[in-house]
């Protein structure tokens, strides 16, 4: 179903509006569904993608700064998410050695045995949410790449 038929779009929009719409509409709708998989495991969108940045660095310690950069939601308060998974047992924190006010952050083996556990279930979100082939998936990869070589600069 086409991006005007599901919002019911009845005035003419430009295609980049039109693309962008669609974008976002997808990206929330997705997003929505990775917080229905995630909430009967007490975790927030933001603390699986924590999670999953700290297993890409495990057994590495990352800083906060660090973590921030490459969040997916350059928005949430990051202390209140790792406090929450320090709490949890999901993460470790630790000091900085060479720079005292910096704290690091690890993955506890209870972060990564949660991990492993969530696999199937976003294996299949990921199955459900992206219908498409990998063929052409690899097309909307490059394009999204594309649209943001402005940005970077």
């Amino acid at each position: 179903m086409n991006i005007e038929t599901v919002l019911k779009v009845t005035k003419n929009t430009t295609l980049k509006e039109k693309t962008l719409v669609n974008i976002l509409y997808t990206a929330n709708r997705i997003n929505d569904m990775l917080e229905q998989t995630l909430a009967g495991y007490r975790l927030l969108p933001q603390h699986y993608n924590i999670l999953r940045i700290l297993r890409g660095k495990h057994p590495e310690a990352v800083s906060m700064g660090d973590i921030k950069k490459v969040m997916l939601d350059k928005n949430p308060d990051l202390t209140r998410l790792c406090t929450k998974m320090l709490s949890s047992g999901l993460i470790l924190k630790g000091a900085n050695t060479t720079n005292k006010r910096q704290q690091l952050v690890t993955i506890s083996t209870k972060g990564l045995e949660l991990l492993e556990s969530l696999n199937e279930k976003i294996t299949q979100l990921h199955n459900h949410s992206i219908g498409i082939s990998d063929d052409k998936l690899e097309i909307l990869n490059d394009l999204l790449d594309q649209s943001r070589i402005n940005w970077e600069q």
